[in-house]
């Protein structure tokens, strides 16, 4: 990898001045799903709002998350489930088609009649295996934090919220360095267009040598994001006990805008990242 920090920042600037909708628009797509579950939420005690959301809080975590007022403690866990859902399923679709559509400046052949439509639709089986193979990762994290590693950052960080908020960091941070070594699974299924297996294998390759930035680039347009979900997981239970329990909402509907906009952004980045990487190869 031939890339420095100067042309990983030049990446990251480009990828916010040269923002075009209709590059961004599939994101749009997962976020107006995720207004849909909010809306949903807040109206759980209409019928259509207790048959969905209601309904899939209760398989979830039992018949109690959806009483008032715990359903709102339990609310951000089960908006991670279904932001997972949604960028893994629909997902392996609207990537790919995200990601084509950022690379069809550069790529002729991306210009072509229905080139777009055929290249997504080769991208969405290692898009997918990618996404269910990060949430799989991801799901044994979370089962692994606390058992040894989450009570020792935390024993040693005092305990209390200093403790809860040093838990919560590294809980953060590996995630987010879990779903960097994937990234790059859908761009190379867009960009090279050689099947399945070198799709996700060189996927998987390519998206470890630009780790360093483009986990740099996590940090960078996901901070809003990353406050926003600290406030609701750490100081959920505050919020609801001591404040208005719907005030968890308001900060979920600000994360699910700032985390959509910014894994655009990461993708932009990382796609034109990938294409410098190529042209200096070249």
């Amino acid at each position: 990898m031939r890339i420095n920090v100067s042309a990983a920042f030049s990446c990251a600037r480009e990828a916010v001045q040269d923002f075009r909708l209709h590059e961004y628009l599939p994101f749009g797509v997962i976020l107006a799903s995720q207004f849909l579950f909010l809306i949903l939420a807040v109206n759980l005690g209409a019928p259509w709002g207790m048959a969905t959301v209601g309904w899939l809080a209760r398989n979830i975590g039992g018949d109690v998350v959806s009483h008032y007022p715990t359903f709102f403690l339990f609310l951000p866990n089960l908006g991670a489930w279904v932001e997972a859902f949604l960028y893994t399923v629909p997902g392996c679709v609207l990537i790919p088609l995200a990601v084509a559509r950022i690379l069809e400046p550069t790529d002729p052949a991306l210009q072509a009649s229905g080139a777009i439509l055929a290249r997504v639709k080769r991208s969405i089986l290692p898009t997918l295996v990618g996404g269910l193979l990060t949430v799989g990762i991801l799901a044994g994290w979370q089962y692994l934090l606390p058992l040894w590693l989450g009570p020792l950052v935390r024993s040693f960080s005092g305990g209390g919220i200093p403790g809860q908020s040093a838990y919560w960091l590294l809980g953060i941070l590996v995630a987010y360095a879990i779903s960097v070594c994937f990234l790059c699974v859908p761009i190379v299924a867009v960009k090279d267009d050689r099947g399945f297996a070198h799709s996700l294998i060189d996927g998987i390759k390519q998206s470890l040598a630009v780790f360093p930035f483009s986990y740099a680039f996590v940090v960078l347009f996901s901070s809003p994001a990353i406050l926003m979900l600290y406030v609701t997981q750490v100081f959920g239970r505050q919020l609801v006990i001591q404040m208005r329990p719907e005030i968890t909402v308001v900060l979920l509907c600000a994360y699910v805008i700032f985390i959509n906009i910014g894994t655009y952004f990461l993708y932009a980045a990382t796609t034109r990242l990938l294409i410098l990487d190529g042209q200096e190869a070249a």
